[in-house]
């Protein structure tokens, strides 16, 4: 039953970084990529190579995603 409700719990917390990230709040992306980092320790652990890299990539992924998002901010003006 605990593990069911830990499911939910951060199934909902994803949600909301995504609802948030998509508001452009540049400290989601910080704290998604921490939260990551840290998720990605596990598999240091395990030494699970394929998922540490799978973790990498994500990583670079959230990091290109907070380098561009100070640029989607600006309306962009188009000519007609």
């Amino acid at each position: 039953m605990y593990a069911i409700i830990l499911d939910v719990l951060v199934a909902a917390a994803f949600f909301f970084f995504g609802r948030a990230a998509r508001a452009r709040r540049l400290a989601i992306f910080a704290i998604a990529v921490a939260l990551y980092a840290l998720d990605g320790l596990i598999f240091i652990w395990a030494a699970d190579w394929l998922a540490l890299a799978f973790h990498g990539f994500v990583i670079f992924v959230l990091l290109s995603g907070w380098r561009s998002a100070p640029r989607t901010l600006d309306p962009v003006v188009t000519a007609a």
